[in-house]
């Protein structure tokens, strides 16, 4: 008769502690989600283990396809930041690390992004590389511009006189 109500107290506590840890996954899970801009988790090789769907349309892929490959797999050919920056990171453990590089999205364009990464351990998974992704092409073409617009007349497009005497 006592044990009773104290089992269902205990039960309903439990349910009650499950309901909340499953409504704030459920609120993380939106989060990566829904982020403005990209985020993979990586393990320390490199290989994505998930994306979210700013990231996926950053390369114009579907999530699930991205699974599996390695980060650097969509980056420009030829260049390799990314694995620079991996190994920066997995060198010195614990600090955030932040660089520029192109990926290549699936229309063969170049997209000039900034990466913002760290390390973070998960208890089922060991070590996960969390990397945030934010396109700075816009900005990119911005800073080009003023730097041509600095050197260059705007009406001919010919070097100015600043330009001309850093030549001479």
């Amino acid at each position: 008769v006592v044990i009773a109500p104290v089992l269902q107290r205990i039960v309903r506590d439990l349910e009650r502690q499950s309901r909340r840890a499953r409504v704030s996954n459920e609120r993380v899970e939106k989060l990566f989600d829904d982020a403005p801009h990209g985020v993979a988790l990586l393990d320390p090789s490199g290989s994505i283990i998930r994306v979210n769907i700013s990231m996926a349309v950053l390369v114009g892929l579907d999530p699930p396809e991205m699974v599996g490959h390695r980060l650097a797999d969509f980056e420009t050919p030829g260049e390799t930041r990314i694995e620079d920056h991996l190994g920066r990171l997995l060198l010195y453990r614990g600090e955030s690390l932040q660089s520029e590089c192109n990926f290549r999205d699936s229309g063969g364009n170049d997209v000039h992004v900034s990466l913002s990464s760290t390390i973070v351990g998960d208890a089922q998974m060991g070590e996960i590389v969390m990397v945030n992704v934010v396109d700075i092409s816009d900005h990119r073409r911005y800073l080009d511009r003023l730097a041509h617009l600095a050197d260059h007349d705007v009406l001919t497009g010919l070097a100015n006189r600043r330009r001309f005497e850093n030549e001479l």
